[in-house]
């Protein structure tokens, strides 16, 4: 069976973001304005990170490490939730661990590695895509591995999150215990990635901080009701957001903006896109090198 016999024959709703960018909020809010994330017996359990939970789906989060890493042991070496690997479980298998590493996180994804990943699993893509049909994927980690599903499923939509680039460098130190100049690496990696393989699908732009904001939070939650093709209701949404939003939530704030280089470039592209995308629009071709090469405003 080739490679892209497949595309067409399942149809799958993404949700992802760039990493630590408020994913499982919006899941969670996405959930309750009626989008269908499946049987919640398929999802990974909740933890003291994400007390609501992760809204991820435990096959697809080991696929997509294995898409990624390249093992099939890729899975049991991710932290997951629930799964805390001790001090001597780390020792005894170092050298993966370093490989899972440099992979998952440290090194750009080549395509011709995610080409490699994608003929060693295709059977697993394509069980994958029929479990999820028609049911909404949440895995931040499809930033990195978006090329390879588009080559496999049409994707009819995504839902794209992203977050003020010094928070989300806290909340990956605070998950993973990166340096903040580490986590801008590897959030700058995937939000590249992401774009790079984003074009001409439809989607919906959110940003964290916007729903915490009373100025902003109704029309922010207001994209996602649209996304899930539901009927808004501001009265049904104002309680959804005094319910499920709490201050406690953002355990990060930052005002402090970096001066210059990628991480302001792509944050502000980010913001552009934001604006041109309240409702599921095919992405624009974007031209990564020319984005970066321009001075932030």
């Amino acid at each position: 069976m080739g490679l892209l016999s497949l595309k067409g024959a399942d149809i799958m709703i993404i949700i992802t973001g760039t990493g630590r960018s408020g994913t499982s909020l919006v899941s969670q809010l996405a959930d309750r304005v009626g989008l269908d994330f499946g049987p919640r017996d398929r999802l990974i359990d909740s933890d003291d990170l994400n007390t609501e939970g992760y809204f991820e789906s435990r096959q697809m989060v080991a696929l997509n490490t294995r898409l990624i890493v390249g093992s099939s042991r890729a899975v049991e070496l991710e932290i997951m939730p629930g799964r805390r690997p001790g001090p001597a479980q780390h020792l005894l298998r170092i050298p993966s661990m370093l490989n899972y590493l440099l992979r998952m996180y440290l090194l750009p994804m080549r395509p011709s590695a995610l080409h490699r990943h994608e003929q060693r699993f295709a059977r697993d893509i394509a069980d994958a895509a029929e479990a999820h049909r028609n049911i909404a994927v949440k895995d931040p980690r499809f930033s990195a591995t978006l090329g390879t599903w588009r080559n496999h499923v049409e994707i009819d939509r995504i839902l794209y999150c992203f977050r003020h680039p010094r928070a989300a460098a806290e909340s990956l130190k605070r998950a993973r215990g990166f340096p903040i100049w580490l986590g801008n690496w590897i959030l700058q990696n995937r939000i590249q990635s992401f774009l790079n393989h984003a074009q001409d699908i439809p989607c919906t732009v959110v940003e964290f901080e916007r729903f915490f904001d009373p100025q902003t939070r109704l029309d922010e939650i207001r994209r996602l009701y649209d996304f899930a093709d539901t009927v808004y209701d501001p009265r049904h949404a104002t309680a959804l957001l005094d319910e499920v939003v709490k201050p406690g939530m953002r355990h990060f704030q930052s005002s402090v903006m970096p001066t210059e280089g990628p991480a302001r470039t792509l944050h502000e592209l980010l913001q552009s896109l934001h604006a041109e995308h309240a409702e599921p629009r095919p992405f624009p071709a974007i031209d990564i090198p020319t984005a970066l090469s321009q001075k932030p405003h």
